[in-house]
């Protein structure tokens, strides 16, 4: 008979009965609603077992890829083991930084070495902490595997941790990482499906990463990254990402700036933000998978813009960046 196991506890599973209700009948308090697998409310993660495919139908990729599945709609043919979302531990990695160089005049990219968790992908952000008094910001990998992870850091003016990182931090000093954190990642993908991705800033970073995986993983249908700034100084890796469009067909790289200088070529930059440039360039993005990154008001119209031009509300990922005042 199938079981399902909670924390120290293990039920037998009656047949016909779903996780949630028999974690129900045996005191376990899950907070639900429908029970028809639409709200996603009593949504519970998996950590070892079999979740049928039915339990799973309409959430994310990437929640599937981490084992997330509806308990209201879950009848198991085998015993799983399942946890509350958010239970699990944040795994920490000590690491030290081992270069550093800049992208632009306020970009640095940094990149350090430890044992990162397996599951850890391109994309996602993590927490570092400084060693001196904890301080701890949020950052997107560029690239994360083989033991080593990349970042992109802003130097924002009077900012303590961007500061830190891009003028005083220096290789071989440790420091503490937590994460892998966010959605934003490439998984379970149609390679079929089209992809676009608009980002602002160091917001580059991950859609970096996940375009970068997309082509490694053989991703067939047609990239379009468009990334934005004020000005073109504030653009970077143009020419290693114009050399990327040029390796793969199926790769387009188009960058953005609000305001063009003088003597800006128009034909190397587009004189637009860089979300309404692919507005106008892509009325109609239905069946397309969408990535989001950068300045969070960016990030809030362009979603609101993707699903209002026919993108699924489960193929938009947004990574919006929190503004700090103090870096």
């Amino acid at each position: 008979m199938a079981c399902v196991r909670f924390q120290n506890s293990k039920f037998e599973i009656q047949p016909g009965q779903t996780v949630l209700d028999c974690l129900t009948e045996h005191g376990v308090r899950i907070s639900s609603s429908c029970k028809t697998g639409i709200c996603q409310t009593c949504m519970l993660r998996s950590t070892s077992g079999t979740v049928p495919v039915s339990a799973q139908q309409g959430l994310r990729s990437t929640l599937v890829d981490q084992g997330y599945f509806l308990s209201c709609v879950c009848i198991p043919a085998d015993t799983i083991a399942v946890e509350m979302p958010g239970t699990q531990a944040n795994p920490v990695t000590h690491v030290s930084l081992v270069a550093k160089d800049w992208l632009n005049e306020d970009t640095a990219r940094l990149m350090f070495e430890g044992d990162f968790p397996d599951e850890a992908k391109s994309g996602q952000f993590f927490n570092i902490e400084r060693p001196s008094d904890g301080l701890i910001r949020s950052y997107s990998s560029a690239q994360i595997g083989m033991g080593s992870l990349e970042i992109h850091v802003r130097r924002l003016p009077g900012g303590k941790m961007s500061s830190w990182l891009c003028d005083e931090i220096s290789p071989g000093v440790p420091c503490r990482i937590t994460g892998p954190y966010g959605a934003c990642y490439y998984a379970g993908c149609d390679a079929d499906q089209p992809i676009l991705m608009i980002g602002t800033g160091t917001g580059l970073a991950p859609l970096l990463g996940i375009a970068n995986d997309a082509l490694a993983k053989g991703h067939r249908g047609t990239i379009r990254l468009y990334h934005g700034s004020y000005r073109t100084s504030g653009l970077y890796l143009v020419s290693e990402l114009k050399l990327l469009a040029k390796q793969y067909s199926n790769f387009e790289y188009l960058p953005c700036v609000d305001f063009g200088e003088h003597g800006t070529d128009k034909g190397e930059f587009r004189i637009k933000r860089a979300d309404l440039a692919a507005a106008e360039d892509l009325a109609d993005l239905t069946g397309y998978r969408v990535f989001l990154c950068g300045h969070p008001e960016m990030v809030k119209s362009a979603k609101r813009r993707s699903y209002l031009a026919g993108a699924s509300l489960k193929d938009i990922f947004a990574d919006p960046f929190v503004i700090s005042p103090v870096g």
